[in-house]
């Protein structure tokens, strides 16, 4: 120790250990920086030093591994959010046109249900009240072209006020009998059903 050679005493800190209190070797600062000499130390401490850093190397490469599947599943569901903002983007598209179809189709179904109104206008009182009373253009109009004929039929017997009827001949010739009667009452009213 040249202090102790010198004659003089090194002057001991507060609060140092015993075992450093006689010696004043100097131990050189390490920064990671620093390449250390690993040779000179035990070989147990050599091995564990180097363990240590096949583990660092080791978890420095997991992290590393893992970073990269994060960082794609990060792209993967950047470009899923994109692939529905597009998928959105195009069904938006698709319901404005749908929504100017579905208005047109409307305004059309209103001017069809006019359309068939105005072709029952002059129908009797008798068929107007058999109107099914519905929106639905096709069951009207089904309606219309199953109670034409018998619409027809009845204008055509109605007497038009100011012309009187034509006379029925008198006898047998234009009078039917009891069970042709009948059968005519039976047909009109089975037709009348199927309406």
């Amino acid at each position: 120790m040249p202090d102790e050679e010198m004659g003089t005493k090194p002057e001991i800190a507060e609060g140092q250990p015993p075992e450093a209190q006689g010696q004043s070797k100097a131990v050189p600062e390490v920064t990671p920086e620093t390449p250390v000499d690993v040779s000179s130390l035990p070989v147990n401490v050599q091995n564990l030093i180097r363990s240590t850093r096949e583990d660092a190397a080791k978890n420095r490469k997991h992290a590393e591994t893992l970073q990269a599947e994060a960082d794609k599943q990060k792209e993967s569901a950047l470009e899923e959010q994109q692939k529905w903002e597009e998928l959105a983007q195009q069904r938006g598209q698709k319901l404005d046109e749908l929504s100017g179809v579905t208005e047109q189709r409307d305004t059309y179904k209103q001017r069809l249900i006019v359309s068939l109104q105005s072709q029952i206008e002059d129908w009797p009182e008798e068929f107007k009240g058999m109107l099914p009373e519905t929106d639905d253009p096709e069951v009207l109009q089904s309606f219309i072209d199953k109670a034409k004929p018998a619409v027809l039929k009845f204008i055509d017997k109605t007497p038009v006020p100011g012309i009187g009827s034509t006379p029925r001949p008198v006898g047998q010739h234009g009078q039917l009998s009891p069970e042709q009667e009948k059968e005519r009452k039976a047909s009109f009213n089975s037709w009348v059903r199927n309406l």
